[in-house]
């Protein structure tokens, strides 16, 4: 019998740890994206985030343990008031037995809580591309990430090196972009190896959020040979005091790019090296803390 299943709802963000976890072995992934959905015999069950049609397969699991993964972090439910009832409806439903935070400061404000980083099923090596004039920003269009800061910082990038594109899948404005004199590429869905080809020739990826648990974005970029700009919210880049950068100042952030510009290779050997460092230290951590709840 599986230990532990995960059923989810079609969140691409609590999707991705529990994608990662099952990689890894840790626990076996249904993605509740039908009708009709076989649920697997198991000791703990887990469910990614919240969904109204979630009261109904909690009555069915009746009599097991459940517990829910919760991805967003303080900040990022503040930004979504859906999410505080949400929140606040999980703390108090005596059927969830547990709730599995990726912010340790909600993993410790409630007994029924814990916390467990995240999990990354790490590759073989970093396969290095060849550098375009191209300066990446991929994220969901949400208030959380910080995309006016960054676009702005961008353009201010751009007035030093002209040569730089950016590249994005960030809805932008053309009478906004052209009044800022921002030079873009618009995106859509791409195929993953398309999408991977683009971050790993980027110079630099731009990831300035305002609130945080993980950002896996940023953690493929680097895996990919390609640096990031981050806020100090990003927990596997924690940045060192020299990327310390204010998420509210575009000049701040445009100035730190071009720095990071100069030197980006060191950094981005440093930043592959920080995600292998984390997420073994965090598949270990949560190895660890998901046998906890089977034992």
């Amino acid at each position: 019998m599986t230990k532990i299943v995960a059923l989810s709802a079609p969140f691409p963000g609590v999707c991705r740890v529990l994608e990662e976890a099952s990689k890894l072995g840790l626990l076996e992934l249904v993605k509740l994206d039908s009708d009709r959905v076989k649920i697997p015999p198991a000791d703990v069950y887990i469910l990614g985030a919240w969904h109204p049609t979630y009261t109904q397969i909690v009555k069915v699991l009746e009599g097991s343990r459940v517990g829910v993964l919760w991805t967003s972090s303080v900040g990022e439910t503040q930004f979504e008031p859906i999410e505080q009832d949400y929140l606040a409806a999980i703390i108090t439903n005596p059927a969830i037995e547990f709730v599995w935070f990726g912010d340790e400061s909600l993993g410790e404000v409630w007994e029924k809580g814990f916390y467990a980083p995240y999990p990354m099923k790490l590759p073989e090596e970093c396969i290095k591309r060849e550098k375009q004039d191209i300066v990446t920003l991929f994220c969901p269009a949400t208030a959380k990430k910080n995309i006016l800061n960054q676009l702005i910082a961008v353009a201010l990038l751009q007035r030093k090196h002209g040569s730089l594109v950016l590249h994005t899948n960030v809805p932008v404005d053309p009478a906004f972009a052209q009044s800022i004199k921002l030079k873009y590429v618009q995106h859509g869905w791409l195929q993953e190896q398309e999408y991977r080809e683009l971050i790993a020739s980027s110079k630099l990826n731009f990831a300035v959020s305002w609130a945080e648990t993980l950002n896996y974005q940023s953690a493929e970029a680097a895996l990919l040979g390609t640096v990031s700009i981050t806020s100090a919210t990003i927990p596997w880049f924690s940045p060192w005091y020299e990327l310390d950068v204010p998420p509210n100042s575009s000049i701040d952030i445009a100035s730190l790019a071009d720095e990071m510009l100069e030197r980006r290779e060191w950094w981005g050997e440093k930043a592959f090296k920080s995600a292998v460092d984390y997420f073994e230290n965090s598949n270990r951590l949560l190895e660890q803390a998901l046998s906890r709840l089977t034992s």
